[in-house]
């Protein structure tokens, strides 16, 4: 809406442009949320309440809690940490404020101009309110997806949602132009091939949004080829009109997260533990699940290794819940463990103690040592050393069901058993961020 009123026309020039401005941060930090997998921390629409982020630790946990009931966190992020959980939170908020201010942007504006110059100003702008509150909605509807029988959002509604944010933005951007007065400057866009490339380029938006949504992209990692040709050479040309290959129609067979010392072979182990099962007859399903499983085991040695039957029938048990002994680590073990954990810049927090007879205060305690840092180790006494400092008789409980019992606990991260009276080889094996130490309970 261009006017002779150029005053008019400045200010409306300055609310398109800010607008446009804010629509490309969204867009940038909505793809930074995509890339960070944050877009499901927040599990509720809180249209409203949902301006001000958790000022208190309990408000936090209460989040923390709400993200641990849906599948990406039971299948996939299972051992994050609630500072972890906070880096995706932050990503999934801010998103989100930016959407309030883009829509407080539009309204508030809009309003005054529709006051000072008349009804003209609602007409021509509205249909960015409009979209923008649109986009709010579709928003949620692309979250409200992934909350449910899936570890990510729907990659329809993402590419909806993706598509709607580039109409906002190309609506900006054409009325921007309009209060140039571009037709005085004699700028023709009138043309065939500029629309037909604004089509590409619209199409070419939705498709990546379908690729992002699907993983798609980690299929081949190769450029420009896709694996040894331009076109993939294990599909046919007629799969692309195949809506299926836009479908949710195949199985997600979910991995385990753990600890990785050593990738060398893992992909090889993989394909011969794969085909090891097939040509046995087994199913696809049995099959992918041995390979998972097989991978799980070699990843955590040393160097390029091997697996035996053993190994994948008690990894299979601690998967599975068979047997608490996943947490409980060597002293060797845990030595690579901290190792990695340091390079990744976690905070370590130590204690130890007999654990003979766990009772309330010991789980608060232990509860309040998590707390001070991100990973929670725990040194238990052997069967000897607990007999040497506590008397003949004990202890009450061997040093395996001790160990069960503090490594079932949700806020220890690991435990390690340790023969000396002290623990001060552990302690010097692990350097810990913080020493935490108790009292007997009497």
């Amino acid at each position: 809406m261009y006017s002779q009123n150029y005053s008019l026309n400045s200010q409306l020039k300055i609310w398109m442009i800010t607008l446009l401005l804010m629509i490309v941060l969204i867009i940038l930090v909505g793809g930074l949320t995509r890339l960070t997998d944050s877009g499901l921390s927040i599990t509720t629409w809180e249209l409203f309440v949902g301006t001000f982020p958790p000022l208190t630790n309990d408000k936090w946990i209460e989040y923390f809690d709400l993200y641990k009931a849906i599948p990406e966190y039971k299948e996939q992020n299972f051992n994050m940490t609630l500072n972890e959980f906070k880096i995706i939170f932050w990503w999934e908020w801010a998103h989100r404020q930016l959407g309030r201010l883009i829509g407080l942007t539009v309204l508030l504006p809009m309003i005054y101009f529709t006051i000072k110059n008349g009804f003209l100003i609602l007409k021509e702008y509205s249909i960015i309110f409009f979209l923008v509150c649109f986009q709010g909605f579709i928003g949620w509807y692309m979250v409200s997806s992934g909350l449910v029988d899936r570890i990510d959002v729907s990659h329809y509604r993402l590419s909806l949602h993706l598509f709607i944010a580039f109409v906002i933005l190309s609506i900006v951007f054409w009325k921007f132009l309009k209060l140039t007065n571009i037709k005085i400057n004699k700028v023709n866009i009138q043309l065939n091939s500029i629309k037909f490339f604004f089509v590409l380029l619209f199409l070419q938006l939705i498709i990546g949004a379908f690729v992002s949504g699907m993983d798609a992209g980690k299929i081949y990692n190769t450029w420009p080829l896709m694996g040894s040709s331009f076109f993939p050479d294990d599909s046919m040309i007629s799969d692309l009109f195949n809506i299926a290959v836009f479908d949710d129609h195949f199985k997600f067979y979910p991995t385990v997260a753990k600890e990785v010392f050593d990738v060398t072979g893992a992909g090889d182990t993989v394909i011969s533990a794969l085909g090891f099962a097939l040509a046995t007859n087994q199913d696809i399903d049995s099959a992918v699940y041995l390979a998972n499983l097989a991978a799980g085991v070699v990843v955590g040695k040393i160097g390029s290794a091997t697996t035996t039957f053993e190994e994948l029938i008690r990894y299979d048990s601690l998967l599975n819940n068979y047997g608490c002994e996943e947490n409980i680590k060597s002293f060797e073990e845990i030595k690579l463990i901290t190792k990695k954990l340091k390079l990744d810049k976690k905070r370590i927090v130590f204690t130890n103690g007999c654990f003979d007879i766990v009772h309330a205060g010991h789980v608060k305690y232990l509860e309040n040592a998590k707390k001070l840092g991100d990973i929670l180790i725990v040194g238990i006494n052997s069967d000897e050393s607990v007999t040497n400092i506590k008397g003949e008789s004990r202890p009450i409980n061997n040093l395996a069901d001790r160990s069960c019992i503090i490594s079932s606990l949700k806020f220890v991260d690991y435990v390690v058993p340790f023969s000396s009276d002290t623990p001060l080889d552990l302690i010097e094996t692990i350097k810990p961020n913080i020493l935490v130490k108790g009292g007997d309970y009497k």
